[in-house]
Formats: C-alpha cells, structure tokens, sequence
C-alpha cells in the first residue's frame, strides 16, 4: 500500500453553542483508525496498515508499515511497537520487526505492562508476550472465556471477560479477586479515584479501586459511545457529540460533531472524524458566555460570585442560580470588587461606595457614597488580619469588619497618582500598586520605593515574594527579606497575577501565561475568544483560576497548568551523513565528519510555541536559538565534541533540560600522536644516520685527503733531502779544497745539521723557534766557508708561542745562497722578523748566481707544502734591490 499523504492544516472549526472550538491539526488522505500512546506519553497515528509518530506538528514520521490491517496496537516506546492483526500479531523494535507468532484465537484487547504485553483473545483468555525474553505465555488466571478489555491500573490489572471482572495482581499475574459486578462490561476506563465499566444496553458501572460495586450506575446518552481518560478526567463520544463525565456519572456537554474516536492526553484532547484530527484544550473552560464580569469572588469550589454592571450574579458549577441587584440612584455603576463569607456579600463599586448584603439578597448597608470622588471609587477589596482593607482611587482604608467602621484612612500616600492594587502583608505592612509612582511599601510608619516611575497594575504574594505586573515593563519579583526586584517576565500589561504552589499565571490584556516554579519557562494559553478583561477580575478557589473577561469568565484548572511542563523531549541518534550511527558508537575517523542532529520537543498542547537552543562544545560555547528541529555540521576537524540542545516554549528561556551527544572525531594516523612519535623518532633516527653516514664520508674523506696530502708531503720531503746534501756537500767541497780545518768544521756541522733533519722528517708542523735555531745552524756551515761575506740578522720576539711549516727559514737561507752571487764586492745580507702574523725572510740581491741557477726545487716545495698542510700561500715579493718572503704563522 502506498504511503499515506499527509495535509497538515491550521485552522479553527466552530461548533456554535456556548462551548470551544476544537482545532483541526491533521488532515489525511486515508482515514484515522486509532490513537495511542507511548511510555512517554508520545502519540502515535494508525491508519489500516501504517502506523506515524506525531509530535504535535509537521512533519508526521512513519514508524512502521504492516502487509496486513492492523486490528490493535500499542505503542511501547519510540520506534517499537506492537500492533496485531488475522495473523497473530508482530514486535518491532527499532522500527525494524523481530518478532511475528500468533495465538489460538483472534486477538481482542492488547495492553502494555512494564516489559510485558497483556493478550486478550476470544476465547482462550489472556496471554502474555515478555519483550526480552519473546516467550508467550497462557495466563492461568484467565485462560479461558472471551476477553473483552484490559486496564492496567495503579495497583491491581483488571480483566472484563464474558464471565465477570477479574483482578490480577500486577508482579504475578496471579488472581486477587473476582469483582461482585455480574454485568457484561466491553470497556474499562480508570477515573481519579474509581473505574468506569460501560455495559450491555448503554450503561455505565462505577467500580471502586478494589473491585467492589456499590450498585452506581447511570445511562449513556447514546447506546454506542467511545471513551478517553487520563486517570483524571474521562471524556466519551457519540455520534454527534462529546462529553465530559463527571464523578457522578452524568454527562457534561462539551461541544457537539460527529467523531468515532478520541483520546485524553493529559490537557488536551484528539478527536477523530474520519481523516481529520482535531485538538481541543482540556485546561481552560468558559463559564458564563455573553456576561461582561468586572469582579470574580470564589467562594468555595462550586459557588463563584460574578460583580457585574449594577448586579451581582452568583454562578454554581458555571451556572447562574441567583442575582443580586443594587438599589443605586446612579446610572452605570459597576461592582469592581467583591468579598462573601458565610453570611454577607461586600460589594465596592465605582462611584456608589460600599454594598453590603445578606446571602438572601437583602441590603444590609451603603457606606462611603457621599464621601468625595476619590473614596466612592473603590477599587480593591480585601481581608487579612482581622481587617477589611478598602482600596480607593487613590488611598486605602482598613475598616473593621464587624461593623464597618474606619480604623484607619492612609488618604495622603499617593499625592496626584491613582491606585490600582493594593496587597496587604500584615496590619502594619502593605504594598501600594500605583498609577506612575511605582510601588510604595508601607512598614511599621515607614514609607519607601520600588521600581519607581512604573505604573503598577496587580500584585500578589507566595510566600516570601510579591509579584508585581507593570503597564510596560514586564512582571518583577520582589523578596521581601531584601525588599529587592528582579524581572522574571518581559509580558506587558499584566493585569493580574494569581501565584500557585508551583508556578504562576500572569493574565495580559491580550494573553494569559503560565510560569514554572523555578520561573524560568513561559507556556502560552490558548485564547478562546474572551476579551476586556478588567483589573483585579481574578479569583480562585482550591481547584480553579477564575479570570472576568467582558464577555464571560475563563475557568483555568490548576492540575492541568503543572501538567504543561511535562513534556517529553528527545535529542535522536545523529545521522553520520545520511545514516544512523550505531547504539553507543561515539567515537568516528577522521573522514566521518558530517553529523545531522534532529530533536523534538512533544508539545501537544501549543506546539507552534516551540523553541530551541543548541551548540557544539568544542567549537563554540555560545548559545543559538532556534525554531528547526534538525541542526547540521559539514566536515568537522579532528577533535572532542558535545552536541548540547535544550527546548522552551519562548525564545527567552533559559537552557536548564538539557540533552547531549558527545562524541570523538579521531585524526588521520599521520596526525595521531603515536605516528608523529614513531614518525619523528624515524625522523631523527634517519638524521642521525645521516649525520653518522655524512660524517663517516666526511672522515674517510678528510683520512683520504690526509693521506694524499701526507704522500705528497712525503715526497716533497723526500725531494728535500737529497737537494739539501747535494747543495750541502758542494759547498763543503769548494771548503775542502781552500781550508782542510774549516771544511773538517763544517763536515761535524753538517753531520749534526742533519741529524736535526732526520729528527723532524716525520714533522709537518714545528715551533717557530726550533725552525730558527735549525736556520741559524745551516746558517753558520755557510759561514765556515763564506765567512764574513754573509750575514744573518734574527729578530723573532717570543717564538715559542707560534708555529711554522718545518724547515721554512733554512730553506729560505739556501735559496738566498743559491741564487746570489757572493764575493768582497756582493756581500749576502739576510733578514728574518716577525710583521703582523707572517715571518718574513729578506735578503739583498747581488746579481744572478748563473752557477747556482737549478729549477727552484725547495722555493717550489715549500709553497706546496704550505697549501697542504695551511691552506694558505706563501708571498713572495721579487724586486730589483732585494727578494722578500712572508711565511704564513700558526698560533701555538
């Protein structure tokens, strides 16, 4: 079967008469078979084969869609459901079906007991299916006979079957008695304090508690009537019209239409007429249509006094019974306030004064008509502490209750301001509500101030609170300890306030509201057609807030107000793009990150009030609002996060009720820290391989190099030695032949000359005072041959402190020797000193020594030799008087 369409629709149908109008909320293709109700008291729809959650508003949401028509269901909780049908009947959980099994006869009546489902048959008795466990079970009790129905009340489980009513105990499912009522009962409905039975023939039985009947029975105002109840109030339906039962049994016409079922949700009521749903509000009732009430005075729980345009009415159970008119010489006068005890009615008027009266209507007194225009003009009446206290337009009095005698006149407080309230605490202590003055507090003589400059229009007290209601500035509390006031409400016009055990009403000139105890949240009254409502036209009794309109009286149950908090709100599982994540998954990849949050408030009862506030813990703390019902997030980072949303009935409430979702998007691996700890530890263990390969290069390169340059040291040393011996022993020949002696002198110099050389072959790098010493000794085996033709003059500061490539000044030495002609006429001067961080070797040029030109072996040597081991060169400065070398010197 397809899907049903569904046409939502807003709008009011009138049923004439003096009673509400029902508001049609649904329409739908396919006729509505049935309404139910879930744990938490959520309404289901069943058509013949589907079955919808309904929050209240569009959009209606399929639950589940059976193959074959639907007889009964229940509705266990949200997504299960148990509906039965030709075949048996089916579970589903999760709007997934998981169970299917039939019984021996067709089922008749089915009920939800804890976890445990009640099946009536026709004619194998009672059975029972438990939903964790999936056992069906015979019950012994009634295993047998037709059942009819099944209630489930608050102490016992009651079975009205083809042979009486029997009475289960609830934990065993054992019998505890048979109820003493012989009729044939097809339904059963719990009242607040006893059960409806409805009969053969169009009766109705009342049952006590325990199963006993006491012979109460009464006729129903149609054979074929269909009931509701919501252990409190039970409401039936004919053909034509519905009902409300009361406690007695007679029925109280609530408004007439052509309905087949109906359901009591706790201040509402659904009836349906084929394919339309229409919602009704249980908690408010107009007494009175058509009287224009200026004064209400409640005085009991079925008498109320209404203070009309020159009468006083007095209404039992919203009905008229008598009328007391006021024997006034002027015209238009009206009974702005009213007082009943035992024995008198107290009128005040505006403009005639006082009335007092006996029960009977008589006139027992007119007092403070002739007083001046202010006094005459009564305003409040009201008793505390042994006191009448009369508030006028702009004073008080307090008069003696007996005999109406002032006490006390309070005629200067307000200067040019009027009165519109007063609220006396005790003899001494009061509160004045005024025309643009504020409040003004009378304490023990004291007078002081609140809210000044505001026009006060109500007060009332609860306990340690006042609440006052402004003409433009909302409602405030005030503690009276503290004599301090804080706004609680930003409603305008609140002409009267009635405080209740937990909450209160604030009534405007356009909107009545109820505030929770902890006044946080606001939940609007529908209006019903009432307007004018007059200052002060409020009263109550123990059961019922009566408020005067011009056009009749608004009865407000209290039960019922508590009741409009009471409603069930769910935060669904999120969907992870388009799918529902899974029980208890919390925790996501990095690459699921889109979530969709969808929440519903259940408000049946003003559902287009709706208002949500949500945030994403973890990525903003701040509060939105909002009136959707689904909130998305697109591709959310890695990171912790908590889904919050709360719900209200106005858009300034406070996020107390609190539903959440928390849940972990984790980082990609490469982000997560046990990567990036392994990661990095790979990381430094590859650079520091690096490091240890690159440095391993670097010294097997640097060895390389070494001992290249250590070769090539080696052999430039080795080129050094014979050159040395071979200019060596050439100047110790021409010795030889010119002075045997000097030449045997210059044989042991040579020999320890050398012995110096072999010492230092295996050095690269020598102080720069043992190469001077070793340049001074080859110096002096020269001088044995040249004598007084050559000279050398050392001035080296400090040598030790520096170092020099070995063998560099007597190299130098024999270069100079070499390549210099030397005789009388061209004596060799040679030079070494220090200049800035080099060691300079100078010596004079005497003209070419052709004889000694060779290829420059050791010049050529040494700068080699200083590249290698320095990396720096040697200078040489070639001019024509003389030939300067500066040496690189190392430090230390």
């Amino acid at each position: 079967m397809n899907n049903v369409g569904w046409l939502i629709s807003l709008f009011l149908i009138s049923f004439g008469s003096n009673v509400f109008a029902s508001e049609v909320v649904l329409i739908t293709e396919d006729p509505i078979h049935h309404l139910l109700k879930d744990s938490n008291d959520i309404v289901y729809i069943q058509t013949k084969q589907e079955i919808y959650e309904f929050s209240g508003e569009a959009p209606l949401i399929l639950q589940y869609t059976s193959e074959y028509t639907i007889d009964f269901s229940i509705a266990i909780s949200k997504g299960n459901l148990l509906v039965t049908h030709e075949n048996g009947f089916t579970y589903i959980e999760n709007n997934q079906q998981v169970y299917l099994d039939s019984l021996p006869e067709l089922i008749t009546s089915v009920k939800l007991h804890g976890a445990t489902v009640l099946l009536g048959t026709a004619g194998k008795g009672l059975f029972s299916f438990d939903l964790n466990t999936r056992i069906v079970k015979s019950i012994p009790a009634v295993n047998a006979g037709f059942v009819n129905d099944i209630l489930v009340g608050e102490q016992l489980i009651w079975i009205a079957h083809d042979n009486g009513i029997s009475l289960l105990n609830k934990a065993s499912l054992t019998l505890f008695q048979k109820s003493n009522l012989s009729a044939l009962i097809s339904k059963l409905f719990q009242a607040s304090d006893n059960v409806i039975g409805v009969g053969e023939f169009g009766k109705l039985y009342k049952i006590q508690n325990d199963g006993h009947y006491r012979g109460q029975t009464r006729e129903m105002v149609h054979p074929n009537m269909h009931f509701s109840s919501n252990n409190d109030d039970v409401y039936g339906i004919s053909p034509e019209a519905y009902y409300k039962l009361s406690s007695d049994l007679s029925f109280k016409l609530v408004a007439k239409g052509m309905y087949h079922h109906i359901l009591t949700h706790k201040n509402v009521l659904f009836l349906v007429h084929g394919n339309k749903l229409s919602r009704k509000d249980i908690t408010q009732e107009i007494h009175s249509e058509g009287l224009s009430n200026f004064s209400l005075y409640a005085e009991n729980d079925s008498i109320l006094w209404s203070g009309q345009e020159g009468r006083i009415v007095c209404l039992k159970n919203g009905i008229p019974v008598k009328t007391v008119m006021l024997q006034s010489k002027q015209r238009d006068v009206f009974v702005s306030s009213l007082l009943v005890d035992d024995k008198n009615i107290i009128a005040g008027t505006l403009g005639d004064g006082l009335y007092v009266f006996d029960k009977g209507g008589r006139q027992l007194q007119h007092i403070l008509q002739k007083e001046s225009f202010n006094k005459n003009n009564i305003i409040q009446l009201k008793e505390r502490d042994s006191l009448m206290w009369v508030a006028y337009l702009n004073g008080l009095l307090t008069l003696n209750p007996d005999d109406l005698s002032i006490e006390r006149d309070f005629k200067e407080l307000l200067g040019n301001n009027y009165l519109f309230n007063c609220l006396p605490i005790s003899r001494n202590t009061f509160f004045i509500g005024t025309s643009g003055k504020g409040i003004l507090n009378y304490n023990n003589g004291k007078l002081s101030s609140l809210l000044d400059n505001h026009s006060i229009y109500t007060l009332a007290q609860r306990g340690d609170r006042v609440f006052a209601g402004t003409e433009k500035n909302g409602v405030f509390c005030i503690r009276l300890k503290t004599n301090t006031a804080q706004q609680i409400s930003t409603s305008n016009k609140v002409l009267n306030i009635v405080p209740l055990e937990s909450g209160i009403v604030l009534a405007t000139d356009y909107e009545n509201l109820y505030m929770d105890d902890a006044l946080n949240y606001t939940y609007a009254l529908p209006g019903l057609g009432l307007n004018g409502m007059n200052i002060n036209s409020v009263t109550e009794n123990s059961a019922s807030i009566y408020l005067g309109y011009e056009n009749g009286i608004l009865k407000i149950e209290k039960s019922k107000l508590s009741q409009l908090g009471n409603m069930h709100f769910n935060l669904d599982k999120p969907l992870l793009f388009e799918e529902k994540v899974k029980d208890k998954q919390s925790e996501f990849k990095f690459n699921e990150n889109t979530f969709t949050f969808n929440f519903q408030l259940y408000n049946y009862y003003n559902p287009e009030n709706n208002h949500y506030k949500y945030r994403l813990l973890g990525v903003d703390s701040t509060w939105y609002v909002t009136g959707q019902k689904s909130i998305q997030y697109f591709k959310l980072p890695s990171g912790k996060y908590q889904f919050q949303v709360s719900a209200g009935t106005h858009a300034g409430f406070e996020p107390n009720l609190i539903k959440a979702y928390s849940f972990v998007i984790n980082k990609p691996f490469w982000k997560a820290i046990w990567f990036l700890v392994l990661s990095s530890a790979l990381l430094l263990l590859l650079v520091f391989y690096g490091f240890r390969r690159r440095e391993k290069r670097l010294l097997e390169k640097e060895r390389l190099r070494s001992a290249r340059t250590r070769a090539e040291i080696i052999q430039l040393k080795s080129q050094l030695d014979p050159h040395f011996l071979f200019n060596s022993l050439n100047s110790l020949a021409e010795i030889i032949e010119e002075d045997t002696a000097a030449a045997s002198k210059s044989l042991l110099e040579l020999s320890d000359l050398y012995r110096s050389i072999l010492k230092l072959k295996e050095v690269d790098i020598i102080s720069l005072k043992a190469d001077v010493e070793l340049a001074n000794q080859y110096f002096r085996i020269h001088q044995l041959r040249f004598e007084d033709l050559i000279h050398l003059d050392i001035n080296v500061p400090h040598p030790e402190s520096k170092s020099i490539v070995s063998m560099s000044c007597q190299i130098l030495i024999e270069n100079a020797i070499k390549h210099n002609i030397i005789n009388r006429k061209n004596k060799l001067f040679v030079s070494i000193y220090m200049e800035d961080d080099y060691l300079v070797v100078k010596n004079n040029k005497s003209g070419s020594n052709t004889a000694g030109n060779s290829e420059g072996i050791g010049l050529k040597n040494l700068e080699q030799r200083f590249k290698l081991l320095t990396k720096k060169n040697i200078r040489i400065v070639n001019s024509k008087e003389t030939f300067i070398v500066k040496l690189p010197l190392i430090d230390g």
